[in-house]
């Protein structure tokens, strides 16, 4: 998470940097997720990609929004310097 984090900051507006972190891991938990689920279904399951795509999107998005959005979160929270986000 850490090379996520600094590409972020590298090349986002600080008061972006927040937002785009935990977007970029949803959207990358959510697409590791689902390719290799789907691979799993075709190649091991031996089913077509129509037969399962329901439910490897549906535990696709359940992994991003666990682990993307809440691992962020608590790597936001352990990593990031105190009181950012804090209004004046």
């Amino acid at each position: 998470m850490n090379f996520i984090w600094e590409t972020v900051n590298k090349y986002v507006p600080e008061n972006m940097a927040d937002g785009v972190f935990l977007t970029t891991l949803i959207v990358g938990w959510c697409v590791l997720v689902f390719g290799i689920g789907m691979l799993f279904c075709m190649v091991a399951a031996g089913s077509t990609s129509a037969g399962c795509i329901v439910n490897v999107m549906c535990i696709a998005l359940y992994a991003a929004i666990i682990f993307g959005l809440f691992g962020g979160i608590f790597y936001l929270f352990r990593h990031h310097r105190p009181g950012a986000g804090s209004a004046r």
